[in-house]
This record gives structure tokens, sequence and C-alpha cells, in this order.
């Protein structure tokens, strides 16, 4: 899967992402949660782009409150690795330090 920019997530227009919905997603590591913007990426900046994407957006999803759903998020964040992502993205930052589109892309998806 190839990283995208600022598009709209997936699983924003999935069912019970809607305003007033109180129905969740089911949650999954390997969900897509994006659209591709930056196709000429390494696929290695494209995957952890995607990865670091999907990890913000369920950081933002976790309450800590050990509810059902919080089990859920911890659980995709454990299969994305997301304890371990700042320092793939630095290794990332390394290996491509001027490749202007693996710079951005990782802003755009450390942003969302």
């Amino acid at each position: 899967m190839r990283f995208p920019g600022a598009c709209f997530l997936q699983l924003l227009a999935s069912t019970g992402c809607a305003p007033g919905s109180t129905d969740q997603p089911e949650l999954s590591a390997d969900t897509p949660l994006l659209e591709t913007e930056f196709p000429a990426l390494p696929d290695d900046a494209s995957t952890l782009a995607d990865r670091l994407a999907s990890c913000v957006h369920f950081a933002g999803e976790f309450n800590g409150d050990r509810s059902e759903r919080d089990k859920e998020v911890a659980a995709a964040m454990a299969d994305l690795r997301c304890d371990a992502i700042d320092a793939d993205v630095a290794v990332i930052r390394n290996k491509y330090p001027g490749n202007t589109q693996v710079l951005e892309a990782l802003k755009s998806a450390d942003e969302l």
C-alpha cells in the first residue's frame, strides 16, 4: 500500500463513523486507513508512513478507560508495533534524507 497524505480516512467513510453514530467500526492493524497521494515513495517509506498514520489515528481513539473499545485499540496498536514507530521513522528519515516526498509523507502521517 502506498502512503496517502491528507486524504480522508477510509475509516471515516465506514459505517459507524458518521456524525452522531454510536456504532464503532471493527479495528484491525491491516485496515487500510488512507488512499494514495504519494505514488513515488519507496515501498519501505510508503509502508511506514501508512503505519505511522494508523498509529496516530488509533492513539486518538484510546481513552484509557479499559473498555472493550480500548482493548481493541490496544490490540490494533500492538499489531502495528506503534511502540517502535518513532525509532522506525528515524531509520527512514536517515535512509532518505534528501527525499522531500518521503519527508512530507511522514510529516503528513504524523499530523493526521
